[in-house]
């Protein structure tokens, strides 16, 4: 298991960018992975996240040099339905 990264963070807008490690592998004419592509995530303090948030967290994601074009997942995970909890 490698470490992970704290790569962006806004407690205003409520969102945060989690990498697997540094982004050294070059896979794109200036845009790099974690080695092993060992992971790229989005954390939103909301549920269901707007088009926005996700747009603006991908263009945080690639100003930092990371490749999103593969980046799917993020759309096909749903929220709906999910208990509360107190």
């Amino acid at each position: 298991m490698g470490s992970y990264w704290v790569v962006a963070y806004n407690e205003t807008v409520g969102r945060a960018i989690i990498s697997g490690g540094p982004p050294t592998i070059e896979v794109n004419e200036g845009y790099c992975q974690t080695e092993s592509n060992l992971g790229l995530w989005f954390f939103f303090r909301e549920r269901e996240p707007s088009e926005e948030d996700i747009r603006a967290s991908l263009e945080d994601a690639e100003a930092l040099g990371f490749e999103v074009e593969g980046l799917t997942d993020l759309y096909n995970i749903t929220q709906r339905g999910c208990a509360d909890r107190d």
